[in-house]
């Protein structure tokens, strides 16, 4: 059970740290 929480814990953060950096990426896109 707290493998399941950790696992899912870990894949939010990893979609969270993605639509961090995509957005980054856009703002310089925009920016540039």
């Amino acid at each position: 059970m707290v493998l399941v929480i950790t696992f899912s814990r870990c894949e939010y953060v990893k979609s969270y740290i993605a639509e961090l950096l995509s957005d980054n990426w856009l703002l310089k896109s925009k920016l540039a």
